[in-house]
């Protein structure tokens, strides 16, 4: 559910990208409802949710756009990820090419942003350890390489965690840039406040 628009509140957009599966929109609904849907369709076409959250006593309100995976909608995806303060690549960690996969999504995003921008990165599924086969350094790794803050967790049964991975990111990209209004200055993605697992 999106909260009623209140323009004297900052927003700040966020974009979920990565394949096909690997989770995207059970993760926003896990952050916005607290809800899981196992039978959840593919999504076909960028789709908005906002949430509004307190960052040390400041409102601020979260826009997060859910982008489809397929090849084919990918010339829509880029018209959302315009814009965007935070960029949050997703992976299944039960799915290799998912992860390999991610090298393509960020190429796709530097084509469309310059600095302006602070990546996350998010292994899904972890509720699958034990058909996990993208370990949990490797996702670190991977986003210590683009500076940016990882996580491992499951929108089926950590949702908290991924409440507080991206409260923590949001928070991170405000004490850095100064966001005033809705407006920030440039914001770099060259950070180097990788963590395993999900911050607080």
């Amino acid at each position: 559910m999106s909260e009623k628009k209140d323009d004297s509140i900052p927003s700040i957009k966020v974009v979920l990208l990565g394949e096909m599966g690997v989770g995207k929109t059970n993760l926003i609904n896990a952050y916005c409802n607290r809800q899981f849907n196992s039978q959840s369709f593919s999504t076909t076409s960028p789709e908005f949710s906002q949430k509004k959250i307190k960052i040390d006593n400041k409102n601020y309100l979260i826009d997060l756009w859910d982008t489809a995976g397929q090849e084919k909608y990918r010339s829509m995806t880029k018209i959302f990820i315009k814009g965007a303060q935070l960029i949050i690549f997703v992976y299944d960690i039960t799915k290799e090419d998912s992860f390999q996969k991610l090298n393509f999504w960020v190429n796709f995003v530097e084509e469309l942003l310059w600095e302006n921008s602070y990546y996350g990165v998010v292994g899904n599924k972890s509720d699958l350890f034990e058909s996990q086969v993208v370990n949990s350094n490797d996702g670190k790794k991977f986003a210590d390489d683009i500076g940016a803050l990882f996580c491992q967790t499951s929108a089926k049964e950590d949702q908290d965690g991924f409440k507080k991975y991206v409260e923590n990111l949001v928070r991170k990209l405000i004490k850095k840039n100064n966001i005033i209004n809705g407006i920030g200055d440039k914001l770099s993605k060259k950070t180097n406040n990788s963590k395993n697992g999900c911050s607080c």
